[in-house]
């Protein structure tokens, strides 16, 4: 019964046109945020350990649709984003592998 109300409910989304809501829920069922959620924590992991540190970071696998942002920026250490946040954790300088390497 359980598995029939799930249907129910994905159908029912398919059904609505696409908004916010939707893709939010698309990336909940589709197990996009949990996979992003689990990369974040890593990332915030290896942070913590590294504080005060040049810290380079892997790309982001995964990107929900319903984020309205981007991951820093790789080969950039002077990019805002990269800037920001390495000061908000306290680290010296923060950048991000190229996504080939």
């Amino acid at each position: 019964v359980f598995v029939q109300w799930i249907l129910v409910f994905i159908l029912t989304i398919h059904l609505f046109p696409v908004n916010n809501l939707r893709t939010a829920y698309m990336d909940l069922i589709s197990g996009r945020a949990m996979a992003y959620h689990k990369e974040m924590n890593a990332r915030y992991e290896w942070i913590d350990l590294h504080k005060g540190e040049d810290v380079v970071l892997q790309p982001l696998k995964v990107m929900p649709k319903s984020l309205f942002m981007t991951d820093i920026e790789p080969g950039h250490p002077e990019d805002w984003k990269n800037l920001c946040t390495s000061d908000y954790f306290y680290l010296q300088s923060l950048n991000l592998t190229k996504p080939t390497e």
